[in-house]
C-alpha cells in the first residue's frame, strides 16, 4: 500500500510563427503593374494573404496586378498548426504614379519677356523644366525669357514623394518673336553739307505688318521703311531705328556717330 509522487515544474515554450515578405517593388510608378511578394516567414505551416484590393491568397508566395492608384495595405498572416497560433505582418504599398502636365496661357511671347507656364502636375515634390534654349529651371512655377526668336519645345520632368517620375514634352509649343534689326546706307556715311543719305532697312521679322520709327536728328524722325534725309549742318549724328511687329514686339537699334557731315 505504499505510494509515492513526484512533481516537477517544466516550462513549455511555444514559438509563434514570424511572418515576413519582400515585395518586388517598394512603390508602383505606372499602371497596370504586377507586384510579386516573396514569402520570408519562419515557423509557419500555412499562409493567408490580404492583397489590399479585396483579393486574398493562401499560396506561399503571392502576386497582384494593380490597375488603380492608391495606397494599398498588404498583409500576410502566418499560421502554425502545431501550436494553433498565428501572427500577421503588413505594409503600406504606394501605387501613386507621377503625372506631369502643364499649359501656357499664351503660346506666343515677345523675346525676352518671360513665358509663365501653368503647372498642372499632381502630388509632385520636384520639377525640372527645359525650355529649348539649353536652360533648365528647377521650380514649381517658373518664368523663362527667350532671348532669341524661334519656335521651341517645352518639357517638364516631375517626381513625387515615392520616387516616381514622369516626363511631358510639348513639341513646337511656344514661339518667341523679336524683330532682328539692321540698317545701312545706299552710298556712304560721310559727306559735305547738304549731305543726302538714303537709309536701307535690313530688318527681318517673323510676322508681317512691321512698323518703323527712325530718329535721324534731335527733332527729325521718320516712319518710312527706307527713309531719305538731308543733313544740313556739320557734325556727327546718331541714328536710331525701332521696329514693332504685328504682335507688339519691339526692338531698337542705336548706332552712335553713324553719320559724319564735314566741312567742305
Amino acid at each position: 500500500g505504499c505510494r509515492a509522487s513526484l512533481t516537477k515544474n517544466a516550462a513549455i515554450f511555444i514559438k509563434p510563427p514570424i511572418p515576413d515578405f519582400i515585395p518586388s517593388a517598394a512603390a508602383v510608378c505606372r499602371l497596370p503593374f504586377e507586384v510579386t511578394f516573396t514569402n520570408a516567414s519562419i515557423e509557419a505551416d500555412r499562409y493567408l494573404w490580404n492583397l489590399g484590393n479585396g483579393l486574398t491568397s493562401t499560396d506561399e508566395n503571392a502576386s497582384v496586378t494593380f490597375t488603380e492608384p492608391g495606397v494599398y495595405f498588404i498583409s500576410l498572416t502566418a499560421i502554425n498548426d502545431e501550436f494553433e497560433c498565428q501572427t500577421t505582418f503588413g505594409i503600406n504599398l504606394p501605387v501613386i504614379p507621377a503625372k506631369a502636365d502643364f499649359s501656357l496661357p499664351d503660346s506666343s511671347v515677345c523675346a525676352p519677356y518671360p513665358a509663365v507656364p501653368v503647372n498642372l502636375s499632381d502630388s509632385s515634390i520636384s520639377w525640372q523644366w527645359y525650355f529649348g534654349e539649353g536652360d533648365t529651371i528647377y521650380a514649381e512655377k517658373p518664368e523663362y525669357g527667350f532671348f532669341h526668336p524661334g519656335t521651341y519645345d517645352v518639357s517638364l520632368v516631375v517626381q513625387n514623394q515615392y520616387g516616381c517620375r514622369d516626363t511631358l514634352i510639348r513639341e513646337d509649343y511656344i514661339t518667341a518673336y523679336k524683330p532682328l534689326l539692321g540698317f545701312t546706307v545706299a552710298d556712304t556715311t560721310a559727306g559735305c553739307p547738304p549731305f543726302t543719305v538714303e537709309f536701307v532697312n535690313q530688318t527681318s521679322a517673323q510676322t508681317s505688318g512691321v512698323s518703323y520709327q527712325w530718329i535721324l536728328e534731335d527733332s527729325i524722325s521718320s516712319t518710312l521703311e527706307n527713309p531719305t534725309h538731308t543733313f544740313e549742318e556739320t557734325g556727327y549724328y546718331d541714328i536710331v531705328l525701332a521696329a514693332t511687329d504685328s504682335l507688339g514686339c519691339t526692338k531698337s537699334l542705336h548706332r552712335p556717330r553713324y553719320i559724319f557731315v564735314s566741312k567742305p
